[in-house]
């Protein structure tokens, strides 16, 4: 008998609370954020722009300094002038888009998650690029405050680098 008292008190205690995580997968900041990737791989960078605090900074795995907007923007432009073909998909069987959900947090902030692979054929090397992808965004009301990229970047710096060469290369010419 003592153990279901401790169980009821226990029950009513913690279902008292309305402090909770609460994780979605179809509200209007994942809808955004499938919308935002869309942008980026149809190349419009003004709806990209658009989903930006002002004071928007992004960490890229592997890099020192965080990018602010204009900075993010042009590694963005750099992406689509360095590969062609960029899409992303989500699972075994290739299928096109992103996973995405949003969580928010007792402590008030709100995050999303966001996995893909990112596909694409290098415009210098003609290297076919698959490269898994895990971006998470923070929130400031509607607008994305903070950006955490996860990725491997070497096929990003091995087309840079064929990039370079093929202006050496026309120097010399």
């Amino acid at each position: 008998m003592k153990n279901y008292i401790l169980l009821f008190i226990s029950v009513i205690l913690f279902s008292c609370s309305s402090e909770v995580t609460k994780v979605t997968w179809d509200d209007p900041k994942s809808i955004a954020l499938n919308k935002h990737i869309e942008n980026y791989v149809n190349e419009d960078f003004e709806a990209v722009k658009e989903l930006f605090s002002k004071d928007l900074k992004i960490y890229v795995s592997g890099q020192d300094e965080a990018y602010d907007i204009e900075g993010s923007m042009e590694a963005i432009k750099l992406h689509h002038m360095l590969f062609s073909n960029i899409y992303t998909t989500y699972d075994e069987n290739d299928e096109k888009g992103i996973i995405c959900q949003t969580i928010s947090y007792p402590t008030g902030e709100t995050w999303s998650q966001v996995w893909f692979d990112w596909n694409a054929v290098g415009n210098y090397t003609g290297d076919t690029v698959k490269n898994m992808v895990h971006i998470s965004y923070k929130w400031e009301g509607d607008k994305i405050l903070e950006e955490w990229h996860f990725s491997d970047g070497a096929a990003f710096d091995n087309e840079v680098e064929a990039y370079n060469t093929s202006l050496e290369n026309m120097k010399i010419k």
